[in-house]
């Protein structure tokens, strides 16, 4: 943490470090702790704060904070989460959180630098200019383009919304599997039904925030993962 704090620190430099240092192919994944984990989403959450996104390091900055948010949602990390949602009801949803802001931040260059698509094992983030709106709607993902990952093509997944023309750009984000890691019941719900995700995460967002009503309804399709 406090490498990042430092304003002379190269925000670059921290991302890389938090790729290695949490990247499954090492020994150092399989002993993240649920404190490794926080610690980790900690020193994202303040990148998101502190960095200055342009257009010659976002393609770089992008890559590694995807790669790191891939890294500590990854399979090898799912009984750390386990326990967090045992002790505090809450699980690796704090991590989407910093994602979300994190795209909101390149979202801002994404004008001039062109379309930013990071895929992953476990995510695919794809940001860019609503200039790309084919002038009806937009979707994601749109799987007549030749970056989404495998895992996401297989599915039947995706989000359906109308172009918005006082928007200037969008992020969207599809997650692979996120079931073991996000509590399974709401805030403030104590009713324990044995109740599990069963589909894939998505998020999509103009930018600025859209005010009022959209003119049509989003569509959204899930394929769930167990339809027993």
């Amino acid at each position: 943490m406090e490498k990042v704090l430092k304003e002379d620190t190269n925000v670059s430099s921290v991302l890389n470090d938090l790729v290695n240092v949490t990247a499954p192919s090492t020994t150092n994944n399989n002993s993240l702790l649920l404190g490794d984990l926080e610690t980790v989403n900690k020193v994202m959450s303040k990148i998101t704060e502190v960095i200055e996104v342009n257009i010659d390091n976002v393609n770089n900055v992008a890559d590694f904070f995807v790669e790191t948010a891939n890294n500590i949602l990854d399979e090898t990390t799912t009984s750390s989460w386990s326990s967090k949602i045992n002790e505090t009801g809450s699980g690796a949803d704090s991590v989407l959180e910093n994602l979300d802001r994190f795209t909101e931040k390149i979202s801002n260059v994404s004008t001039t630098a062109g379309e930013i698509k990071v895929a992953k094992s476990n995510l695919f983030l794809k940001v860019g200019s609503t200039n790309a709106c084919d002038g009806t709607e937009m979707q994601f993902p749109d799987r007549r383009d030749s970056d989404v990952p495998k895992w996401a093509e297989k599915t039947s997944d995706k989000i359906q919304i109308a172009c918005r023309e006082n928007s200037k750009s969008y992020s969207s984000v599809m997650y692979r599997n996120l079931s073991k890691i996000l509590p399974s019941t709401l805030a403030g719900n104590s009713t324990n039904r044995g109740e599990k995700l069963n589909a894939p995460v998505m998020s999509f967002s103009y930018f600025p925030k859209v005010g009022g009503n959209l003119e049509r309804p989003v569509e959204i399709t899930f394929q769930l993962y167990d339809v027993s």
